[in-house]
């Protein structure tokens, strides 16, 4: 048996030439749609990193800012209570320095009186003289003691005040520091 021959009718050349045109075009538009949907896609990629990146590099500056002024407000806020402690103790020492020169003083005056009535009771011509003499020393010097007391008394508030006068000023500033804060 023999097998038939098939024959194919022919195709023309500008039959061919029309397909392959179309099929060029079709890659060639399937190519520019392709390339342009990557473009958008690795434009639109690049938008959202940048615009990411910005973001963080925005939010770590506003965090490093803030960080910087806590930390230099805290050195801040340390030296101001260092210089408070300094200026309370200077305070002090002079208050100290003032309170024993008063003493001192008082002390001095006692003993020159005291020497003072000794000489004229050695001296004293009676009893009665000795006694009188003993007497207004006593009162004297009682007077002293307690005009001397009361002298050293309003001293010691002076100085107390003055000491603690540095410390209050931080305390209501850091109050103060606190109200504004929340």
């Amino acid at each position: 048996m023999t097998t038939p021959k098939t024959t194919r009718a022919p195709v023309g050349k500008t039959a061919a030439k029309t397909v392959t045109k179309a099929v060029e075009e079709t890659v060639e538009n399937a190519k520019t749609t392709v390339e342009t949907a990557v473009k958008a896609s690795q434009d639109a990629v690049s938008k959202n990193i940048e615009q990411g990146l910005s973001a963080g590099r925005e939010q770590f500056e506003k965090a490093s800012s803030q960080l910087f002024t806590f930390w230099s407000d805290a050195a801040e806020y340390g030296k101001g209570n260092v210089d408070a402690y300094f200026a309370a103790g200077t305070a002090f020492a002079k208050g100290l320095e003032d309170l024993g020169r008063t003493v001192f003083d008082a002390g001095q005056s006692t003993f020159e009186e005291t020497v003072g009535t000794t000489k004229a009771m050695v001296t004293a011509k009676s009893l009665n003289e000795v006694v009188d003499l003993q007497s207004n020393y006593a009162r004297k010097t009682f007077d002293g003691f307690v005009a001397e007391s009361t002298k050293l008394s309003e001293m010691t508030v002076k100085v107390a005040n003055e000491a603690m006068a540095p410390l209050n000023a931080r305390v209501n500033a850091t109050v103060d520091s606190f109200a504004r804060a929340s």
